[in-house]
């Protein structure tokens, strides 16, 4: 399942509005964090890593050296073919649907809640700012919810359910939701720069040129 929900130009690091006229370097608040949270998905890469890092360790080889372990396994990475990184990118999916599912389950506890409202008072949301798309997986549970079949079940196995299903959809049942999906993020990359063209005309005022406007827009959040 997909999270690509932003444009490049949106993932942009906070501190890189440093260098737009009037912003100066902002300190993240470091956010507290919930033990009883799912474990955030392992990438394809990570994977990799991990591996190349038992296999240099069992030849012998220093690998205390963290910087250097990743610059050798980044390499290789590199140079792998499609068909190579393809037990990885499995590795990396599977654990990706793992994490949706419990993730799903997790808004629902009162831990959730709590660190949600948590870091929320810490850090206030611009209500005018546009909120991000549902994924694929998201979309189909907001219908699967809805649905007969849902409404027998024990609140805390309507997500075990719902992946079981999302698992083993037919590819084009799966393709539709993905395609709305696809949709909604177009439509909210189109808000966001909107909504980043209206805040920087706002902070920079009127006699902001169409320059720093520009500028002030790729690097916002």
């Amino acid at each position: 399942m997909e999270n690509e929900l932003m444009l490049k130009s949106y993932n942009q690091n906070d501190d890189k509005q440093e260098s737009t006229p009037t912003s100066s370097k902002k300190k993240r608040v470091k956010r507290a964090k919930d033990p009883n949270a799912p474990k955030r998905p392992t990438t394809s890469y990570f994977y990799f890593l991990q591996q190349s890092r038992a296999e240099m360790k069992e030849r012998g080889e220093n690998t205390t050296k963290v910087t250097e372990v990743t610059k050798i396994s980044t390499e290789k990475w590199r140079q792998m073919t499609a068909e190579d990184k393809q037990p990885f990118e499995e590795k990396a999916k599977a654990d990706r649907e793992r994490f949706a599912v419990e993730f799903s389950a997790y808004k629902e506890t009162d831990g959730y809640k709590s660190f949600n409202f948590k870091n929320n008072s810490k850090r206030q949301r611009d209500p005018d700012k546009p909120k991000k798309p549902l994924g694929a997986f998201f979309l189909f549970m907001k219908d699967f919810r809805e649905t007969p079949e849902s409404k027998d079940l024990a609140f805390t196995d309507i997500p075990k359910r719902g992946g079981e299903i999302w698992s083993g959809m037919e590819a084009d049942k799966k393709q539709e939701y993905k395609d709305r999906a696809e949709e909604l993020k177009e439509e909210y990359n189109q808000r966001l720069i909107e909504y980043s063209g209206k805040k920087a005309r706002l902070e920079l005022g009127a006699g902001g040129d169409a320059d720093s406007i520009e500028e002030y827009t790729e690097d916002s959040d």
